[in-house]
């Protein structure tokens, strides 16, 4: 959406941050053969290649013009690696923190200097546990704010934190349902309590039989004389 055509020269593709252990490409730089217009799009891509451990990885591209000054907004890519298996999804950024930011350090042809402190920024915070996190997730463990305790206690011991954490989850799930059975005992024993105040008072079938054995009899009496 740039009001600017590209630079006239050679324009590369070219790996601007991201920790060194954890970089995506087997080079720094890609050839961009592309020259665009105000409104023109094209398609850019990278060869890469997923680390082998287990994590969340992130990588990040800027395009450099040829006088060594890089401009446009930056591209980023999340690769998680999970049993040896590596899934890659593009990463959106905030557009407003990559548009070219004039500055003292600004080139007269209007682009962002190489050393600008743009691609230093990381779109998603760098936290300490985010690969952590990222992997308990992906085992079904979404509150974070567990996670992180547990992880801080087992010194980012992932593996042990989702042993725990399991196990945590067990408990509540025997807690829940002991404490449904009680309530159903309760219900039951009420329930129960409750036909039993309500039904008619027992009446003893041999008293009424010999009740009416006793009324049906017919009196007789008896006359002695001397």
């Amino acid at each position: 959406d740039s009001p600017r055509s590209w630079p006239d020269g050679p324009i590369e593709l070219v790996y601007v941050s991201g920790k060194a252990s954890d970089r995506l490409t087997p080079q720094d730089a890609y050839p961009v053969e592309a020259k665009l217009a105000p409104g023109e799009e094209t398609e850019l891509s990278v060869e890469i290649t997923a680390p082998t451990a287990p994590g969340l990885y992130q990588g990040f591209w800027r395009l450099r013009g040829p006088k060594g000054c890089k401009f446009g907004q930056r591209l980023g890519c999340s690769v998680l690696v999970k049993d040896d298996e590596a899934v890659i999804s593009d990463s959106d950024h905030d557009s407003s923190e990559e548009d070219v930011v004039a500055s003292e350090d600004e080139d007269s042809d209007g682009f962002v200097d190489l050393g600008s402190s743009n691609d230093e920024q990381q779109p998603i915070p760098n936290d300490k546990w985010a690969k952590e996190l990222a992997a308990l997730r992906q085992a079904g463990f979404d509150n974070d704010k567990l996670s992180l305790k547990m992880l801080k206690k087992c010194n980012g011991n992932v593996a042990k934190v989702a042993k725990k954490l399991a196990k945590k989850n067990l408990k509540c799930v025997k807690k829940v349902t002991k404490t449904v059975k009680k309530l159903e005992d309760l219900t039951l024993k009420q329930a129960k309590l409750f036909a039993s105040s309500n039904a008619p008072p027992e009446v003893d079938v041999k008293d009424k039989e010999m009740e009416a054995a006793a009324g049906a009899a017919p009196t007789s009496t008896r006359v002695c004389s001397a």
